[in-house]
């Protein structure tokens, strides 16, 4: 048997019935030879069930004998291994693309597993980045390759590239399981995540007490309502996350205890620890009938959803533009850090579900520390000098 090389090939003239011209080093790898001359390689290989099947792999010479040999090798070593190649080329063919993989993704998983709001980025990563980039194609045929070059064009927003590449993990480790790709082939593995800046802005006290008498200006100007200023007050106050405030409901509010009991927040059913100037805070407001949320919003029985525009009219008025709405819970765990209360109280009062969240605050504590050194080493000093 000859060895299929292009000098072989190009001597190789067709018969008057189709001939198959094997390989002498690659067992199972040949070339088809039609009537009419045209020339195919083809891999033909016995399945462990006994069975005897036989590839097209590409005609000659759009397909270089190079390319084909090691196309037949691959195929080879997955016989070895138990595999069928046509099988998984079948199913190659009829893989589900992604689009599709991604509403049965969000209906079989996500809106399963996950809270609501953590559906809704999913579905905005989804429509907006991951579906027009690559959307119709099959499942199984995206490779790392493709993730990486997702991955690199949102190098400008490193946040969301990250977002974007953990989604997709997650959505390809899920094909896995439902046996709609191969085990261990994961495209997302070995991608190296962006590095994320942390903005880590704090109030000073004085700030603090300008936000404070901005609010209040506004408040009696009735440039926002009631609800707004308590809402922006409480999260200082209590160190919530925005939406916990907002979605709160009376029967969360213990008065007697002096604590939200939530049912739901971020991390699951969390309580927050109120003091009592802001468990008066509360009490003071108006329950409106038939709602029963703490601060209302214009649709009835709705809570409120929406402080933007009151939120850019107190920074204005208290000089504060660089300001964000959750740099007040940040606010609030460095004034704990800074206080020279623990790591482990401060993610309790937060209600962080990792240590490690906590730990940007570590710093802070520092304060507290240099103020103890202080005391300690005066009294030493005051020793060394014959002082009590």
């Amino acid at each position: 048997m000859p060895k299929l090389t292009r000098s072989f090939i190009n001597t190789v003239t067709p018969t008057n019935r189709v001939a198959f011209i094997w390989d002498a080093s690659l067992t199972g790898f040949g070339l088809k030879v039609t009537t009419a001359g045209n020339k195919t390689f083809v891999y033909q290989y016995r399945t462990t069930s006994g069975r005897t099947r036989r590839l097209k792999i590409g005609g000659y010479p759009a397909v270089t004998p190079e390319s084909a040999r090691q196309i037949v090798t691959n195929y080879a070593a997955l016989v070895s291994q138990g595999g069928d190649p046509a099988e998984e080329r079948s199913k190659a063919r009829t893989a589900e693309r992604l689009k599709d993989f991604a509403a049965r993704y969000i209906a079989e998983h996500a809106e399963v597993r996950k809270k609501p709001s953590s559906v809704r980025e999913d579905r905005r990563l989804l429509d907006k980045i991951i579906l027009p980039a690559m959307g119709t194609r099959k499942l199984i045929e995206i490779s790392r390759k493709d993730i990486q070059a997702l991955h690199k064009n949102l190098s400008d927003t490193p946040y969301q590239a990250n977002r974007v590449l953990a989604l997709l993990k997650t959505m390809f480790n899920l094909a896995e399981l439902w046996d709609i790709r191969p085990a261990h082939t994961n495209p997302c593995h070995g991608i190296d995540l962006y590095r994320e800046a942390r903005r880590q802005r704090y109030l000073s006290i004085k700030e603090v007490t300008r936000l404070g008498q901005a609010l209040n200006d506004l408040e009696k100007e009735k440039a926002i309502s009631r609800f707004c200023a308590e809402i922006i007050r409480m999260l200082l106050l209590t160190g919530t996350r925005k939406k916990e405030i907002m979605n709160l409901r009376w029967e969360e509010v213990d008065f007697d205890r002096l604590r939200l009991n939530l049912r739901d927040s971020k991390t699951g059913p969390k309580t927050i620890h109120l003091t009592a100037t802001a468990a008066k805070r509360l009490d003071n407001l108006p329950r409106i009938e038939g709602n029963a949320y703490v601060f209302v919003g214009q649709k009835e029985g709705q809570p409120l959803v929406d402080i933007k525009k009151p939120w850019r009219k107190l920074l204005e008025r208290a000089e504060l533009q660089d300001l964000r709405i959750h740099d007040l819970r940040h606010s609030y765990a460095a004034f704990g850090a800074s206080g020279g209360y623990s790591l482990p109280v401060i993610g309790a009062l937060l209600g962080h579900a990792q240590p490690q969240t906590t730990a940007r605050y570590a710093h802070l504590a520092d304060d507290p520390i240099r103020a103890a050194n202080k005391d300690i080493s005066n009294q030493i000093e005051g020793a060394l000098h014959g002082k009590e």
